[in-house]
């Protein structure tokens, strides 16, 4: 049995783990290890209980309702991606950190998420999102949506990208979009 710690494994586990198996967790299945890194002190949110925080905020504090959600879920994202890259002893950028996010998101019913042109230098990324969690029960917006969601991208590419980032919805599905885009860039 592994002692887990926050949700993720503790690196003198991380080498017990490989030394059982024989085979280093780094270039383990992404399945295979998100559900290692995840089944330690997780709780299972119904899609529709965030959906009702997301409304709640946006009626009680009005634009700052959004602006709350997305820094609630950067912080989370970021505090939550850190943690595992020390435990899984990770590089920024790290092809099987990108890969355990990417994981994270279809595990917990966020979308298909996918990062692509990651730029340490430049601090940058795009980010696509299909079945966006947030705007699948929004039938059509003249803005973006994806403030939750947002939030996650900007918390886990400052991760991935080793500095502080922000994320720009770009396109969203409730606004017709094929799929919901991020554009991450360095936060000045």
């Amino acid at each position: 049995m592994l002692a887990m710690a926050g949700g993720t494994m503790k690196a003198r586990d991380v080498d017990a783990e490989q030394e059982a198996h024989g085979k280093p967790l780094r270039g383990a299945d992404p399945g295979a290890l998100a559900e290692r890194v995840l089944t330690a002190n997780s709780i299972s949110v119904p899609a529709s209980l965030l959906l009702h925080i997301s409304v709640a905020l946006r009626n009680l504090l009005g634009d700052g309702g959004t602006a709350v959600l997305y820094h609630l879920s950067r912080e989370g994202a970021k505090a939550w991606c850190t943690a595992v890259k020390k435990d899984l002893r990770l590089d920024d950028g790290d092809p099987a950190l990108v890969q355990l996010v990417e994981e994270l998101a279809v595990r917990n019913n966020w979308g298909k998420m996918r990062f692509s042109r990651i730029d340490p230098v430049s601090a940058t990324c795009d980010v696509s999102l299909q079945g966006c969690l947030e705007c699948s029960h929004v039938r059509m917006s003249d803005g973006p949506v994806c403030h939750f969601i947002r939030g996650v991208v900007a918390g886990f590419a400052s991760v991935l990208l080793g500095v502080d980032v922000h994320a720009v919805e770009t396109g969203c599905k409730a606004q017709g979009e094929a799929s919901c885009q991020f554009e991450v860039k360095r936060r000045v």
